[in-house]
């Protein structure tokens, strides 16, 4: 079953002082103390299956998980499904405009609400060519630099002021993004670890270390 942590809401001193009657006056079991409240949620209540690969939350406080061949939503009383046509959806990337950057299975996107405020998927494939329109496990996905980033087994595609490029790698692997110290690193398992020039054009590989590339790491 998925289980979400609901945080208490914030308390001014009235309320306060009101709970604290409460308290006195027996209304809170001492057993409670000290527990977070945590809500279970089952299959039948998300209407999803069990395997959940990435969470994100909106600045609103709403919730998007993976799922199979779906974004979830729950914005802590109800949820809701946004169909996706892949088998799995594998992870998420939230912008600053509130699209929701999806990578899939030989899928990959994003979600937008439309004027009605319902979560609509839409496809990059399209911009691919014609016979690379399949393109495979989209392992991961990031947000760096302006830009938004999918890496295939074979490639990685950038999305940026509306076109999408592709990059080539050497040869298949599983791969996945990573961030720090302001440059955007990509690990391919039995490869190398990759790193973005600076000017966006490619990766270049600095690390092929079987120690570190031969291990089935993620980032």
């Amino acid at each position: 079953c998925l289980a979400t942590t609901r945080m208490p809401p914030r308390l001014d001193f009235r309320h306060l002082c009101l709970a604290s009657l409460f308290m006195f006056a027996g209304m809170v079991r001492a057993s409670d103390a000290g527990h977070t409240p945590i809500q279970h949620f089952t299959q039948r209540d998300y209407q999803g299956h069990n395997q959940v690969f990435d969470i994100v939350q909106g600045p609103d406080g709403i919730m998007y998980l993976t799922n199979r061949g779906a974004v979830l939503e729950f914005d802590g009383s109800t949820w809701r499904r946004t169909n996706v046509p892949t088998i799995w959806v594998r992870q998420l990337r939230l912008d600053a405009s509130g699209r929701i950057w999806l990578a899939g299975s030989d899928e990959f996107g994003w979600c937008e609400r439309d004027e009605q405020g319902v979560l609509v998927y839409h496809s990059l494939l399209e911009q691919l060519p014609a016979d690379q329109r399949k393109p495979g496990q989209v392992w991961s996905v990031e947000l760096f630099g302006g830009a938004v980033y999918f890496s295939t087994s074979t490639h990685v595609h950038c999305w940026r002021n509306g076109v999408l490029t592709s990059l080539p790698m050497p040869m298949a692997a599983r791969a996945y993004f990573g961030a720090g110290g302001g440059r955007l690193y990509l690990f391919r398992s039995g490869d190398a670890l990759y790193r973005l020039d600076p000017d966006g054009g490619k990766f270049t590989a600095i690390n092929r270390d079987p120690a570190i590339v031969g291990n089935n790491l993620f980032t």
